[in-house]
């Protein structure tokens, strides 16, 4: 307090200790900054995976800590250990199976992002992730051969609804175009190339890279 240039009184001690100063921020406080901050600057995929990871945040601090807030001088590195396990037992309710463990490291990831917000913004004096490490499994995704990508080309789907997700999927697999931006896409993104082929110009979702061109054939 004394570096800070306050003027420290015993009410100031108890205060501060106890969490009850006027200064003292918690994490449904920095929740709602961080969610009102990147609500204009991320892609509505990655805001939508914040919120996710909030709501697991809540019912743990409710579940596992038998309160609906805490305060940011509360959290601790035995704070995102016991995060952690309650994610690796938590089973969503409408899942085949309980979250997997590259899952469970991006949520983690995503309040060390909020949590180091607020060290930057002052509203804490240590951070709780500086000895904590990720741990993520390594895994192994397998490519469509020709043959099975060909397969899809050539089935016919007795139902509309599942042929056009067929559709898209195919179209996405020859153009590298994201399933979000497959969504927004309209004929105006549809433009003659200098080779005389049509090109797809359009701005990615994601990353908000000025344009990705693809040629249509």
């Amino acid at each position: 307090m004394d570096n800070q240039g306050k003027l420290v009184t015993a009410q100031l001690i108890k205060s501060t200790f106890l969490g009850e100063g006027e200064n003292q921020k918690t994490l449904k406080n920095l929740i709602e900054y961080h969610s009102n901050k990147i609500k204009n600057t991320l892609a509505p995929g990655t805001i939508r995976n914040f919120g996710i990871t909030e709501n697991y945040i809540s019912k743990f601090v409710e579940q596992k800590r038998k309160t609906t807030d805490v305060y940011l001088n509360q959290l601790d590195y035995k704070f995102i250990c016991d995060f952690e396990s309650f994610l690796n037992s938590y089973w969503p309710k409408g899942h085949p199976k309980a979250i997997g463990q590259n899952t469970v490291m991006k949520h983690i990831q995503r309040l060390r992002k909020m949590i180091t917000l607020a060290y930057h913004l002052e509203w804490l004096q240590k951070d709780p992730f500086i000895r904590w490490k990720s741990t993520f499994e390594k895994t192994q995704r397998e490519f469509l051969s020709e043959n099975e990508l060909s397969n899809l080309e050539t089935y016919h789907c007795p139902i509309e609804r599942l042929q056009r997700v067929c559709d898209l999927f195919i179209f996405s697999c020859y153009t590298g175009i994201s399933y979000i931006d497959i969504m927004q896409l309209t004929k105006d993104n549809i433009h003659k190339g200098i080779d005389g082929g049509n090109w797809n110009i359009h701005q990615t979702s994601k990353n908000q890279n000025p344009h990705k061109n693809t040629n249509i054939r």
